[in-house]
């Protein structure tokens, strides 16, 4: 991999790709990197020969019309890049129309990033030939472009036909309500292969929209990844999606962080979701993450997720469950020990206080959470007294399954006592990575999935 930067040219990277250098498989030009007409067009030449470069990634750089036609006339001939992005926001509609003359003739890209590059219906269209049945891109982003109702309905019309493209990113594209019921049209298409589904940072998206989706979730033969984080999905968009998910069994990955879901919205998902059956096989799920963050759920609609999720099992045996933000007591957190396969648990920012330190000591103690491995406490209001508690049931052995605790942002973490306790955790559980900054020197903080 090779990254541009400082004001430099290209020279020594054409000489490499000219080389058919093994190493140099991905290229990133950074913003700071002279990329000029004369530059794109002299990688251009080396490119539609070269067989080594798989990605190339030059996003954020002005294209002239000539450098514009280098790239399409490059993209047509070359035979083994596998990703690209390139151009900046003013690449628009003519810039996609140019490109597209290219990008119909390629036969191995597999990726396509087009993300905030002020397309329209207009550049959809322009698209869509190469966006076609005979495409052979499985990975689409058009995200932050101005798409809008018609964007998004000429998309679904370009798409339905399409067997191969399995990711779709179209976060803030300025989706209404009414796209709810195209993109439904497109899940539920008998050709539509999408696994990945990313409709995130739409607010105008609303609850009616958001159920108009649920039906072609429910009849998606794919999906298994949908996010909506920062819709305005609401209780209405969380009721019909608990209905809808229970019916997609092949569903994986669901985040509604900060949908403005409510208590009453989150006891219908609940109800919905993990209703009681005669049928054991509908019991069982293969659902493995589920973001609940940023919405305000209090202590019972937490619990009733929780007594759920105790009676419900899991295809993968994991599960991943964010509830940052939410309101939680002892009960709630009782319930949450007893939840089946939760292997990570996100309570970010919930006001769980000394007393909530205590009550989760108690339920490790009592070999609750007995699948966990990842817990984030940060910024849960937790003062040296609850994290003393906390950590001397760690060092005792309790809950033997944890791999990561991240404690960042707790009243705890700034007395003087702290790194005294840090380290005696860590001499007694050497396996155990204790997270409490990002610069913490006992290790680089983990990155979770």
């Amino acid at each position: 991999m090779a990254w541009g930067g400082g004001g430099l040219g290209i020279d020594d990277w054409i000489k490499r790709l000219g080389d058919e250098d093994p190493t140099l498989t991905s290229l990133h030009v950074f913003k700071a990197r002279r990329f000029g007409t004369h530059e794109v067009k002299t990688m251009c030449e080396v490119l539609c020969s070269n067989q080594s470069l798989k990605e190339l990634y030059c996003s954020g750089h002005f294209l002239e019309p000539e450098a514009l036609a280098a790239l399409s006339e490059m993209l047509a001939k070359n035979t083994s890049l596998l990703a690209i992005c390139v151009g900046d926001s003013q690449l628009g509609d003519q810039g996609a129309a140019v490109l597209a003359v290219g990008l119909q003739s390629n036969t191995t890209l597999t990726s396509l990033d087009l993300e905030g590059k002020s397309l329209s219906a207009v550049g959809v269209r322009a698209l869509q030939a190469p966006l076609g049945g005979a495409s052979g891109l499985r990975r689409l982003n058009l995200s932050r472009n101005p798409l809008g109702e018609e964007g998004i309905a000429t998309l679904v019309e370009v798409l339905k036909h399409n067997s191969v493209l399995e990711n779709l990113d179209i976060g803030e594209c300025g989706i209404t309500p009414t796209c709810g019921a195209s993109l439904a049209e497109l899940l539920s298409s008998p050709d539509c292969r999408i696994t990945r589904l990313r409709v995130a940072e739409n607010p105008e998206l609303t609850g009616l929209g958001v159920a108009e989706l649920a039906q072609g979730v429910r009849d998606a033969s794919s999906l298994e990844e949908l996010d909506l984080t920062s819709s305005s999905a609401g209780d209405e968009g969380a009721s019909a999606l608990g209905l809808a998910v229970r019916e997609a069994p092949q569903l994986h990955t669901l985040t509604l962080a900060g949908c403005g879901i409510t208590p009453v919205g989150c006891k219908s998902f609940v109800e919905g979701f993990f209703a009681t059956s005669s049928d054991p096989v509908t019991q069982a799920h293969s659902l493995r993450s589920l973001d609940l963050g940023g919405n305000t759920l209090d202590e019972e609609a937490v619990t009733a997720l929780a007594v759920a999720l105790a009676s419900c099992q899991f295809l993968s045996g994991t599960l991943s469950l964010d509830l940052s933000g939410a309101r939680m007591d002892a009960p709630t957190l009782e319930a949450l020990a007893n939840a089946n396969g939760v292997t990570t648990l996100r309570l970010f920012s919930c006001p769980l206080g000394n007393v909530g330190a205590r009550t989760l000591a108690q339920q490790f103690q009592q070999g609750g959470m007995r699948d966990l491995q990842y817990l984030d406490l940060c910024g849960c209001g937790i003062g040296m007294e609850g994290l003393r508690v906390l950590f001397d049931v760690l060092k005792n052995g309790d809950a033997p399954t944890l791999k990561v605790l991240e404690v960042g942002a707790n009243l705890g973490t700034q007395d003087d006592a702290w790194e005294v306790l840090l380290v005696e955790v860590r001499e007694a559980r050497p396996g155990l990575d204790v997270v409490w900054r990002t610069t913490d020197p006992g290790g680089e903080r983990p990155v979770q999935s």
